[in-house]
Parts: C-alpha cells; structure tokens; sequence
C-alpha cells in the first residue's frame, strides 16, 4: 500500500508560495481551479496574483473511491464572471494519472476564445502521463490534503 502523507495547512501554505513566485500574473486572464481538490489552491493563487477565478468540476473517479476507470472523464462547464477567453492557468492540486488536467486542458483549449491554457499543480507524480507546466514537488506518497483529511481518518 502506497505510504499515506497528511500534509499541514503550514506545509501547503509554504508549497504554495513556492508555486507563486513561479507565476507572473500578466500572463493569464484567469484562473480556473478544478473541483474539489484545486479549489482551495485556485483560490489562493487568485488572492496572490490579483486574478478572477472560475470553477470546473472534473473526476476520473468518484469522489472518495480510489478504484479508477481509465476510460472515462467527466467534465462539467465553467462557472466563471469573467469572460472564458485569453490565456487561462488551470490549477488542481496534483497531477496523478494526469488524466484530470490532461481532459480538462483539451476541453479548455477547444474552446474558441481561449489561446493558451498552462496549468500549476502543488505535486506530481513520477507516473503522471501529464506534466503541469508548473508545480513544485514530484512524491510517491499518498498525499492527504488539509481540506480531505476527515475523508482518510
């Protein structure tokens, strides 16, 4: 079984920081946090960068449940204010399979008014099939999130 790590409000905050002075705020439109886990880290980064935020929600498996079905990804729309256009930074929390921020990221880039979609993740696996165009650590573990910790008790 794969080693469970519960990271810290403080330890995000730090990994956090970190991804921001990796970030110029020119050049996104928006930032779009994906439900759940990048919620709270889109919302940080809005904070830091001065940028609007939109939601989408996506999974690649059900909420709660590890098993995965490699084939299949949900996407739902944007809910945003600001217009769905320019550049976008897509955030979630990690990259995994990286079927996530794979699907999404297509989905966002056939939308006609967006040009470029980069994407920020805190972690990365060493397996993700999908490498974010930021984040700030590569882990094997298990990472148990502040905000899922009730989830793994």
């Amino acid at each position: 079984m794969t080693e469970k790590y519960f990271l810290s409000w403080r330890e995000q905050e730090k990994l956090t920081e970190k991804l921001v002075s990796k970030l110029d705020p020119r050049e996104f439109n928006l930032i779009i946090g994906i439900a759940r886990g990048g919620l709270v880290l889109a919302a940080i980064l809005s904070d830091y960068l001065n940028l609007p935020m939109g939601i989408i929600a996506a999974e690649s498996y059900p909420v709660g449940k590890l098993a995965r079905d490699e084939n299949k990804i949900k996407i739902s729309k944007v809910a945003t204010i600001s217009p769905l256009e320019g550049s976008l930074l897509l955030v979630d929390d990690l990259a995994d399979t990286g079927k996530t921020l794979s699907g999404v990221e297509r989905y966002l880039r056939s939308v006609e008014e967006v040009n470029r979609v980069q994407t920020a993740t805190l972690y990365k696996k060493p397996w993700s099939k999908f490498t974010p165009t930021y984040f700030v650590a590569e882990t094997t573990k298990f990472i148990v999130f502040p905000t899922m910790k009730n989830e793994f008790k």
